[in-house]
């Protein structure tokens, strides 16, 4: 007697090849949503970062906790046939506010000055400051040129590229052009001699 068992069987040498979706970078946001596509139809799994992702048709989904800094986002497709494929990108999370600083004088001015903003961030990178000079309402700059007599308000505020923003500041510009006015003067005697001793008086009047 013969018995004759034919076994079929499929050979797979060909890895998956998985795709990330466009990812927002840099951001402020710890957690991030993974998303991407896989091409291969006996996929048996995909990670992101490790992190076991949920499967779709021919798509994937994972949450992912960043770090402050630089984050690599590493993904593993695996299918039914141990081959692996992979792709990979990086997100910069940046959760810390610039900082700006001024250089505004202490001290009365008698001539026309800039004040200027320099701001700072070491994360994403500054994308903007604005200043609100005496309620005028806000623009965007880092120069502040101050021309007009009188005690200035200055607010100000930086925002980095990924949408962290600074608390409001505030100086103050301190810049008086106008001479003091003289009024009244008077003389005691009106009339002196050589060597003799006088009362010199006036009132002074200045904006500032």
């Amino acid at each position: 007697n013969l018995a004759t068992t034919i076994v079929s069987f499929t050979v797979d040498t060909i890895a998956p090849v998985v795709t990330i979706n466009p990812v927002i970078t840099p951001t402020n946001v710890t957690t991030q949503t993974i998303t991407g596509t896989f091409t291969d139809v006996n996929i048996a799994n995909v990670t992101v970062n490790g992190i076991l992702a949920t499967l779709g048709a021919g798509t994937y989904n994972a949450l992912v906790n960043l770090t402050e800094g630089s984050n690599s986002i590493n993904v593993v497709a695996t299918d039914l046939a141990n081959n692996i494929g992979t792709s990979s990108t990086n997100i910069l999370l940046d959760t810390i506010a610039p900082v700006t600083t001024d250089n505004s004088p202490v001290t009365w001015q008698i001539a026309d000055f800039i004040v200027t903003l320099t701001p700072t961030d070491s994360g994403s990178g500054v994308y903007y400051t604005t200043y609100n000079l005496d309620s005028a309402g806000w623009v965007n700059g880092t120069s502040i040129p101050i021309t007009i007599t009188g005690n200035h308000t200055i607010q100000y505020y930086s925002v980095d590229n990924a949408g962290n923003v600074e608390n409001i500041k505030t100086t103050y510009a301190l810049l008086d052009k106008d001479i003091p006015t003289v009024t009244n003067l008077t003389i005691n005697p009106n009339s002196i001699t050589v060597g003799q001793s006088v009362t010199i008086s006036a009132n002074a009047t200045d904006s500032y």
